[in-house]
């Protein structure tokens, strides 16, 4: 795999989404029950979802047709699936001698995905063309058919891309100088930050639509369409990285007042 660094014609757009709220969509919400440390991080447009973290072993799972596949890389200490596509590609990360890698799981097979100057590598999006998206010590990056790509924001100190969709928009997050954390959306070399109303706003996942889905803690969830903020109630208190397909089904986790965790999906949200 070759490697290029930066982004051409890359701009920096800060605060140019004007964001409101709504109240919470209605929807089908359905609990994902699995061991005592269940997450829900991705769903794709078939409602496949990928579940990780929990129970011994640290183990990710795909769940289809009601039925849970472990997704497990050889020979590791412990994997995590974070993403899926249309055709059933999983991204996700694993440890292995003390150093994490991301792979791509594709039809049973995995590949190792390695991002160049980095010493732990997560592989955290997927879109329906096989573009990944992830991080690294180096920063964020885009594989596109075998060539890495840095993602950074302009004068951020760390970058992390999260979610990709079919149209090539990336989506993540950064630091800034002091150390507060923002959302960006990267549409064809542009960025442009999103600063939700809430503390703690970590975007995501994005859908082929655009819309963007978010955890924001303590406040919960929340997902992002045409600039206004829409809050999505779940059971007891919300916890973890959450996941939009482009039928609008949401997945994310929650915590029940024993410290369990629980995945949740959230169909056919308005």
């Amino acid at each position: 795999m070759s490697y290029r660094k930066g982004l051409v014609a890359a701009v920096f757009v800060v605060g140019a989404l004007a964001l409101t709220t709504s109240p919470a969509p209605a929807g089908t919400f359905k609990t994902i029950a699995i061991g005592s440390y269940a997450q829900a991080f991705g769903i794709n447009d078939r409602g496949d979802v990928v579940v990780g973290y929990f129970g011994a072993g640290f183990k990710g799972f795909l769940l289809s047709g009601g039925i849970f596949t472990t997704i497990d890389v050889p020979g590791s200490a412990e994997t995590n699936a974070w993403g899926i596509n249309g055709r059933g590609q999983i991204v996700g990360e694993y440890e292995d001698a003390g150093r994490t890698h991301g792979f791509l799981l594709d039809h049973g097979i995995f590949t190792t995905i390695d991002a160049p100057g980095g010493l732990n590598t997560q592989a955290l999006g997927i879109n329906d063309r096989g573009d990944i998206v992830g991080t690294s010590s180096g920063g964020g990056f885009l594989l596109h058919q075998g060539i890495f790509t840095r993602i950074d924001v302009p004068g951020a100190l760390f970058t992390q891309a999260s979610g990709i969709n079919a149209g090539g928009q990336i989506l993540g997050t950064y630091f800034d100088a002091r150390l507060v954390m923002h959302g960006f959306l990267l549409d064809h070399g542009i960025f442009t930050t999103i600063d939700a109303p809430f503390a703690g706003f970590g975007p995501i996942g994005i859908n082929a639509r655009g819309d963007i889905a978010s955890g924001s803690f303590p406040q919960g969830y929340f997902v992002l369409h045409q600039g206004i903020f829409t809050t999505i109630d779940v059971p007891f208190s919300t916890y973890g990285p959450i996941g939009i397909n482009a039928r609008g089904d949401i997945v994310g986790t929650y915590q029940l007042p024993s410290g369990n965790f629980r995945g949740f999906v959230l169909s056919h949200a308005d």
